[in-house]
This record gives structure tokens, sequence and C-alpha cells, in this order.
């Protein structure tokens, strides 16, 4: 039972601190500047606070400030 206890508590104590922790930017997070897929042309997104658009640049398509 004792073992149990100290279980439940450890348990208890790091899903406490994982939601304390910040989330961090995924790969699939589009910054400005990079290139984005042509069937995300229009799209906008928020990076760092800021918003970015995905538009076309000659012949390919970038994520930008908007």
């Amino acid at each position: 039972m004792r073992s149990l206890k100290a279980g439940l508590l450890a348990v208890a104590a790091s899903a406490s601190l994982a939601a304390a922790l910040p989330t961090t930017a995924t790969a699939a997070t589009p910054r400005a500047g990079q290139y984005c897929k042509n069937a995300d042309i229009g799209k906008t997104a928020t990076y760092k606070g800021r918003r970015v658009k995905c538009v076309r640049e000659g012949s390919h398509a970038r994520w930008r400030y908007r």
C-alpha cells in the first residue's frame, strides 16, 4: 500500500509539472520566410504573436508577415 501511495504521488507531481512548463513550437509551426505548400497559399497562422500568411512569390510560396 505504501508503494502505491508513493507511485500516485509521483504521477500527480509529474502531471502538475508538465502542465506548468511552457509549450515549444513544433516543426509544423510556420515561420516567416519559410517555404509553404501551394495548398497553403492564402492561409494565415501565428508565429511569435505575429500573423504570417502564405503568399505566392514568383514560382514558389513563402510565409510572410501580414
